[in-house]
Order: structure tokens, then sequence, then C-alpha cells
């Protein structure tokens, strides 16, 4: 029988195991969203979303209560450390800020993706790949002398 780790948090359906990146994040960003947090993890720069405008003032950690800025971030990390499963948090649980620890586990899926690991296999080439790559540029080097011998030239 296979356990699914509920999140009892409410924030999201399941925590973040590895292989629910895109459902975990999304369900992540519009909590954060619906909370005001969203700020913490990407900046808004007045870009539209659909038909509407999204607040063009970016916010500036510097501004404003300091304390009150701590304790946003506070919520919108303790909101991803509680919506991670345990081996996950293990992986941010030293990082004090919630864009990083966001960052973090985005660039952890994109290296634990199929599509990652196959780049990663495709960049490397082969034994066979290296002599056949030798063989192909000694066998297109006698076709151009061929040609140059066929011009007329002794």
């Amino acid at each position: 029988m296979t356990t699914t780790n509920i999140s009892p948090s409410s924030i999201v359906v399941e925590v973040l195991r590895g292989d629910n990146y895109d459902d975990w994040s999304a369900c992540m960003k519009s909590y954060m969203l619906a909370q005001d947090l969203w700020d913490f993890i990407e900046p808004s720069t007045g870009h539209h979303e659909g038909d509407q405008e999204v607040d063009s003032k970016p916010i500036d950690h510097q501004e404003g209560d300091s304390k009150a800025l701590r304790k946003k971030n506070a919520a919108a990390l303790h909101a991803i450390q509680i919506s991670c499963a345990p081996n996950i948090l293990s992986k941010i649980r030293s990082i004090t800020s919630a864009k990083v620890a966001w960052d973090t586990l985005a660039n952890l899926q994109r290296q634990n993706s199929p599509s990652h690991k196959e780049q990663a296999v495709e960049a490397e080439p082969s034994e066979d790949d290296e002599s056949l790559g030798s063989e192909q540029s000694v066998e297109a080097e006698p076709a151009e002398d061929d040609e140059s011998q066929g011009s007329g030239i002794p």
C-alpha cells in the first residue's frame, strides 16, 4: 500500500515530494498570492496577468517597517517549509529567505527532471560518438579533395 503525504497545513493538497513539483508550486503560488506573500518570491514589476494589471509598484524590502517585512518573509518561508516532505525540507532547512528557498527547490526540480538528465547524457559524447565523429570528418575531407582534383588541378 502506498502512502501519500497529505499536508495537514491545508496550504497544499500534498507536500512536495520531488515528483509533484509542478502541482505543488502552482498551489503554493496561489496560496502566497492570496496571503500577499508572493512578492517575497517574485517581486512584481507591473506585468499583466490575463486582462488585469498586477500591482506596478515593485516591492522594496528597504522601505517601511523592517519588522513587518521580516514577519512576511518568515510567513512565506514557513509556508514553504511545512509544505515539504522531510527529505525535501532537509535541503532547505538552514535557508532564511523565502525567495532563496523557493529558488533552491526550483533548481532541485530542474536538476532531477528527466529532461535535464537526458540533456546531460546527450551532452556527454560516448566513445562510439567520438569514433563516429572522426570517421565522418575523414570521409568528408576526401570528398572535398576529389572536387578540387576534378577541377583540373594536378
